[in-house]
């Protein structure tokens, strides 16, 4: 089977993509070796479907990515666009400028860091100290005594 424009037509392959939207990061370098970079993420589609990250997080990645705002894959007006490049059917929101996007398989390897800025104390000693280490300590206690899959 084949199609007339090279966006039109899918593959089997296709359902294990994740399309990643963000920014390259520049402030963190993984190895200046080979050619991965890290970037911001503020959200993902999959399977047809767009999901927004509460909170951005930083992922790397083995290419520099493809431009999906105006002057990448659409016109200044978002006018068309290609779902082969953002994974979804349509939109009715519009990607910066400055968002690029990174196709990958879901069963690639990945490297994900969540920055947190604060104090130490917001940072370190409150989650690992007050009442929500309390609750963790305790489950995991418990868990340990009754077991994971014991039958009751």
């Amino acid at each position: 089977m084949t199609s007339g424009d090279s966006g039109s037509s899918e593959t089997f392959s296709d359902a294990a993509q994740i399309r990643l939207f963000g920014k390259p990061f520049s402030d963190l370098t993984y190895s200046p070796d080979n050619n991965q970079t890290f970037a911001r993420i503020y959200g993902f589609s999959f399977e047809g479907h767009y999901y927004k990250l509460p909170r951005p997080a930083l992922f790397l990645f083995d290419s520099g990515g493809q431009k999906c705002g105006p002057g990448g894959n659409s016109s200044d007006d978002q006018g068309p666009f290609e779902t082969a490049v953002i994974g979804v059917e349509s939109r009715d929101w519009h990607f910066g400028r400055d968002i690029t996007v990174w196709t990958v398989n879901k069963y690639d390897r990945a490297t994900r860091l969540d920055v947190e800025i604060g104090t130490y104390d917001e940072v370190l000693l409150q989650p690992m100290t007050g009442a929500e280490a309390a609750f963790r300590n305790a489950a995991s206690f418990r868990t340990k005594a009754v077991g994971v899959h014991q039958d009751r």
